[in-house]
C-alpha cells in the first residue's frame, strides 16, 4: 500500500545546516539553535529547528531553545528514499544541550525531526512525552500510532505500560530500516513481538476486527500536516475505528512547523485541521499548547476531559503529570466561519458552472464558422452540431457534479 503521508513528529531541528544530498558536508556555521521546550519554563514544541547562527553567545544553562556547537553533531546517514530526505544525527553526549547523547530522524528540506532517541533515558522531554498520558484515560485495548517514525512514541508506550498492545503505521520502509539500525527498532520488536506491530501502508487505512482503544496520530507530509487532517470526512472514519470510550490523541503543530511549501503556514494549517475536529468532536475537543512563545506547538485530545486528580493519579511517571493540568477546551469558532467559507465555495460553484458552459460555447463559436467556410457538406455540419449539443451536456454535467460535491461538503462541514 502507498500513502501520500509520513508521521513527522515535527520539529524543525535544521534549517539550512544540511546541505543538499550532492554535498557530503556541513555548511559553516557556529551552532546548530533549537526551538523547543518543556512543560516548565521553557515548552517542548514538536517543532525543533537547527538554524544557523552566529550571533549566539556562550550561556551557562542550555535549554532545548539554545544551539548545539556544530561539533557537537554528527551525521550517520544521508539519502533520498522514494519518499523522504532521510537524515540521522547523532548529538554528543558532552554537548552542554537537553539533546545531548540523542539521536535525531529528520525527513523533510526544512529539517523537522521526526524521532528522538536516548541511549539511557525513555522519556524525550518532547512532546512525544505527551503520547505517554494517554493510556491510562483509555478503555481496554491495543493502541494504534498512526505516523510511526523511528518509533519514538511506541518504545516509550511499551516501556511505560507492560500491557500495551502497539499498532504502528508508517509510509516509508526505509524509515523503518534505518529505525532498526539507528534507533534499536529491531531490539524492540525483538522483545515485544507480541506487542509491537508495524504495518508500512497508508495510516488513514488503519483498522482492527475490534476497534482501537486509543489512537495517536502524527501525520505530517513535507514539514506540514498532510491536508486529509483538514477534512472532516477524515476524522469521522476514524472515529469508527474507536472501541467504546475510545480516545484520539493527535499532534496538530503550529507556527513551530516549517513545511516545505511556503503557503502551507503551520499555524493556519493547525487551526484548519481543529476545525474539521471539532466538526466531528464538537464540544469534546481539547488542546495542550507547548509553545509559551511565537514558536508554538499544539496537541489535541478527543472525548471527555478527565478529572485531573483522578489523571493524575494513574500517570506513573511525575514529570508526565504536569501536562495534564495543561489541556484546555477548543474554542475555535467553527460555525460562523465554515459558513462563510461554504457560502464562499457555492458561490465558486456557480461561477465555476458559468465558466464550463462559457468555455465550450466559446469553444464551439470559434470553431463552427470554421466549418461552414470550408464548405464541409449538411452531414458533416450536422454532425459538428451534435458536437457542439455533446460538448454543451457534458461542460453542464461537470459543473453540476463540482456544485453538487460542493454543496454536499458544505452540509457535512456545518453539521455537528
Amino acid at each position: 500500500m502507498a500513502i501520500v503521508l509520513f508521521s513527522p513528529q515535527t520539529q524543525t531541528f535544521i534549517h539550512n545546516s544540511i546541505v543538499p544530498s550532492s554535498c557530503c558536508y556541513l555548511q559553516p556555521t557556529t551552532h546548530i539553535s533549537f526551538s523547543l521546550r518543556t512543560p516548565s519554563t521553557s515548552l517542548i514544541t514538536k517543532c525543533q529547528q537547527i538554524n544557523h547562527s552566529s550571533s549566539l553567545q556562550p550561556k551557562t544553562t542550555q535549554t532545548q531553545e539554545d544551539g548545539i556547537p556544530i561539533e557537537d553533531v554528527k551525521i550517520l546517514v544521508k539519502f533520498k528514499s522514494r519518499h523522504n530526505y532521510i537524515r540521522v544525527l547523532e548529538v554528543s553526549r558532552k554537548a552542554d544541550h537537553p539533546f545531548r547523547g540523542s539521536r535525531l530522524l529528520l525527513l523533510d528540506g526544512p529539517g523537522n525531526i521526526h524521532s528522538i532517541s536516548f541511549l539511557l533515558k525513555t522519556l524525550t522531554e518532547t512532546y512525544f512525552d505527551v503520547f505517554a498520558t494517554l493510556p491510562p484515560i483509555l478503555p481496554p485495548g491495543p493502541l494504534a500510532i498512526l505516523g510511526f517514525g523511528a518509533g519514538s512514541t511506541a518504545r516509550i508506550l511499551l516501556e511505560l505500560y507492560p500491557d500495551a498492545v502497539v499498532h504502528g503505521w508508517e509510509l516509508d520502509p526505509s524509515v523503518i530500516e534505518v529505525a532498526r539500525e539507528f534507533f534499536n527498532l529491531g531490539k524492540l520488536e525483538r522483545e515485544n513481538k507480541d506487542r509491537l506491530f508495524i504495518y508500512v501502508g497508508n495510516a488513514l487505512n488503519a483498522s482492527l476486527k475490534d476497534g482501537f482503544s486509543g489512537i495517536m496520530v502524527d501525520l505530517f507530509s513535507k514539514g506540514s500536516l498532510i491536508p486529509e487532517l483538514q477534512d472532516p470526512a477524515t476524522w469521522k472514519k476514524m472515529k469508527k475505528c474507536l472501541r467504546k470510550g475510545g480516545r484520539i490523541m493527535v499532534n496538530v503543530g503550529g507556527s513551530c512547523v516549517e513545511s516545505e511549501n511556503k503557503y502551507r503556514d503551520g499555524k493556519v494549517v493547525m487551526e484548519e485541521t481543529l476545525k474539521a475536529m471539532k466538526v466531528v468532536f464538537g464540544k469534546k475537543l481539547f488542546v495542550l499548547n507547548l509553545g509559551n512563545r511565537k514558536d508554538d506547538s499544539t496537541l489535541a485530545l478527543t472525548g471527555d476531559l478527565p478529572q485531573p486528580d483522578a489523571w493524575k493519579k494513574v500517570i506513573k511517571k511525575g514529570f508526565l503529570r504536569s501536562y495534564v493540568d495543561m489541556w484546555k477546551p477548543y474554542s475555535g469558532q467553527v460555525r460562523a466561519k465554515s459558513s462563510h467559507l461554504a457560502g464562499t465555495m457555492m458561490h465558486q460553484a456557480r461561477h465555476l458552472t458559468k465558466t464550463h458552459i462559457h468555455q465550450a460555447r466559446h469553444l464551439i463559436e470559434t470553431h463552427m464558422p470554421d466549418v461552414v467556410a470550408l464548405g464541409i457538406g449538411q452531414m458533416q455540419a450536422n454532425h459538428y452540431m451534435a458536437w457542439d449539443k455533446c460538448v454543451m451536456l457534458q461542460a453542464k454535467a461537470q459543473a453540476k457534479h463540482v456544485h453538487d460535491q460542493t454543496k454536499a461538503w458544505s452540509k457535512m462541514w456545518l453539521s455537528d
